[in-house]
């Protein structure tokens, strides 16, 4: 039987994190019947999405001022830095529109390719660009 979601607010009501408790599943809490539109009701917000791990998901706010990119540099870092691989559940960013009651991805698979360039050069050390200069 389902737990009901936990959900943790930051201070500014912004950041909403959503799970069930348990050590596993607690990502599935975002298609709880009626969570996300609740929230997005009850803030006046539609949400980024970042699957953080099996244990958990966190909601932004649009405020118009976050960067889809800024959050999927983020979320891929922890994937590969603070995430156990086998907890990993996506290197993609979702959009949640609290009008439309919809869910969709706002990431692009060429950008996501260019972010992991840039995070296997700082966390290895190669600049395949400056490499195959040389």
């Amino acid at each position: 039987e389902p737990r009901p979601p936990e959900e943790f607010v930051c201070e500014d009501g912004r950041m909403y994190i959503l799970g069930n408790g348990r050590e596993n599943g607690g990502a599935a809490v975002i298609l709880y019947p009626g969570v996300l539109r609740a929230l997005a009701e009850n803030s006046g917000c539609s949400f980024y999405i970042q699957p953080t791990s099996t244990r958990e998901v966190m909601l932004i706010a649009d405020n118009g001022e976050v960067s889809p990119k800024e959050l999927q540099y983020t979320l891929m870092l922890a994937n590969r830095e603070g995430i156990l691989p086998q907890e990993v559940l996506s290197d993609q960013v979702y959009y949640y529109d609290g009008k439309e009651q919809k869910i969709s991805l706002v990431t692009i698979p060429e950008e996501t390719r260019d972010i992991l360039r840039e995070i296997n050069a700082i966390r290895y050390g190669s600049f395949p660009e400056y490499d195959q200069e040389r």
